[in-house]
């Protein structure tokens, strides 16, 4: 029986995203002491929370605190962290990635990127991702993510 989940490897542990059912961690625990195949999947698309928890959360508060819109910031990290550059006539043409483009692999390293910069270099206090927050649900209704203390 093929099962998985999606997890990140830290400081060699294995840590589970997005677990909200628990159910990563029921799986770990049957797993406990067994030998299992790891596998990256790097080529499937980005997620819905992904982009929920980079959006709604990480760039809404870049936005407050700058005055900069949500797609103001999105250009501004883009460019910061998405970059590549590709040979033309002799000379060469800088180009950024969209989120679209990204496999949900490469979008996790450019959210990881986006929020070690903020908190690091703008001194925002970013918060981890929160697998019980709907970010959909809170924009129709108008909730906002949760306040968080700027750590300037």
């Amino acid at each position: 029986m093929k099962e998985a989940i999606l997890a990140r490897i830290k400081n060699g542990a294995v840590i589970p995203i997005f677990d909200r059912y628990g159910a990563a961690g029921q799986f770990l625990k049957k797993h406990e002491g067994k030998e299992v195949f790891v596998e990256s999947d790097t080529g499937a698309m980005k997620t819905n929370k992904q982009l929920g928890y980079l959006f709604g959360v990480v760039f809404k508060i870049v936005s407050e605190d700058t005055g900069f819109t949500i797609d103001e910031v999105y250009q501004v990290f883009k460019q910061r962290f998405a970059r590549y550059v590709k040979p033309f006539r002799g000379s060469s043409v800088d180009f950024t990635k969209g989120l679209s483009d990204m496999t949900k692999l490469d979008a996790g390293a450019f959210i990881d990127k986006v929020v070690h910069y903020v908190r690091t270099d703008m001194g925002m206090i970013i918060p981890d991702p929160d697998p019980e927050y709907n970010w959909r649900d809170n924009e129709r209704t108008g909730h906002k993510h949760p306040s968080v203390p700027r750590g300037r």
